[in-house]
């Protein structure tokens, strides 16, 4: 692999992994956290395990991706019919090619069940480091040799180096701090891939351009990975949101005024920069603004003619040729399925 799309077990998401090429398929591993729900009830969060459970079929009629599996967005210390949280998800997903993901700030059960799953189906195990887990090397190592001094011998681990949300600033600051850190992984025994992960979307997309306009953003992830010194060394792997912010707003909306203040949007992204283009009030001005969004995506200036299917829907609709122009999710698949397809080929 050379490339982790980081997604949310959401369907737009699997979508856009059905739609990629074949090519592109084979060079990358998701990276998928089952999303938070309406609420932490416990009701909430067996439907959000459901509903990835059954995305992930459908993209296995298609394609059996590996991908690792996390539940970082869920609240912990939650039990589903008496059995631990994490536990549950990796018995749900256990038909699936999955690598279970540990972390420096779970609960004991959550290593009991990676260690678990490992005996039971073997295979491979990831590590979930967070900034602060980069400001020291011995810290955070002997954190690490503890949380898998149980796993059978010789399995192998990915570190996964999640930055969340990144900007220009935070580049700068944690560079010095992250390539100390790199410099010394090769200690980490039975290391396999270093999995370096942020996004330069924020929760509220209004911060990055107002309704009824375009911006251009620079991609400070992007920045960030040029910025290691070690990321030409094989095992060194770029990841990312994709389209996505890692974070999720805090608006509680209700559902039925939703459209009175959701408006449409298209964020289509190269190496260095995202281009955003928004509409405004879908309640006001209806889903058809996707016909001069896609357009203007065309327009942008570093638009890939006919890269993926995602290209070749923007294309179909800024052309009117169907008449369709799709709706929210939609175009979050598209320019997911676009996103990927161009990063699994850098």
């Amino acid at each position: 692999m050379n490339y982790v799309p980081f997604i949310k077990g959401k369907q737009n998401e699997f979508l856009a992994l059905r739609a990629l090429s074949k090519v592109a398929q084979g060079r990358i591993k998701p990276f998928v956290d089952i999303p938070r729900g309406d609420d932490d009830t416990v009701v909430s969060i067996e439907k959000k395990i459901r509903t990835a459970f059954v995305n992930t079929t459908r993209m296995y009629k298609s394609s059996r991706l590996p991908f690792y599996i996390d539940i970082f967005d869920l609240p912990a210390g939650t039990f589903i019919d008496g059995v631990y949280l994490y536990e549950h998800v990796l018995d749900v997903f256990s038909e699936f090619d999955i690598t279970p993901v540990l972390g420096l700030d779970r609960d004991d059960e959550h290593t009991e069940a990676v260690i678990n799953h490992v005996n039971s189906e073997g295979g491979n195990v990831a590590v979930r480091l967070l900034s602060d887990d980069i400001d020291s090397f011995n810290l955070t190592k002997n954190d690490v040799d503890d949380v898998l001094s149980d796993l059978p011998e010789g399995t192998m681990v990915d570190v996964i180096i999640d930055l969340r949300v990144v900007t220009g600033d935070i580049v700068e600051d944690i560079l010095p701090r992250l390539n100390l850190f790199l410099s010394r992984i090769n200690e980490i025994e039975n290391l396999d891939n270093v999995v370096i992960t942020s996004s330069s979307i924020p929760p509220v997309v209004t911060e990055l351009t107002p309704t009824g306009s375009e911006n251009y953003v620079h991609r400070a992830e992007w920045d960030l990975w040029q910025g290691i010194t070690n990321r030409e060394v094989e095992g060194f792997i770029y990841g990312d949101y994709t389209v996505v912010s890692p974070e999720y707003s805090d608006s509680d909306i209700a559902v039925e005024l939703m459209r009175t203040v959701q408006t449409p949007r298209i964020i289509y992204t190269k190496n260095t920069e995202l281009y955003i283009a928004r509409g405004r009030a879908l309640k006001t001005h209806g889903d058809s603004q996707y016909f001069n969004l896609a357009m203007m995506v065309k327009l942008c200036g570093f638009y890939r003619i006919n890269n993926s299917e995602g290209e070749v829907y923007i294309e179909d609709v800024a052309s009117r040729n169907t008449g369709k122009c799709g709706n929210a999710s939609k175009w979050i698949a598209t320019t997911v399925t676009c996103h990927i397809e161009h990063f699994s080929s850098i």
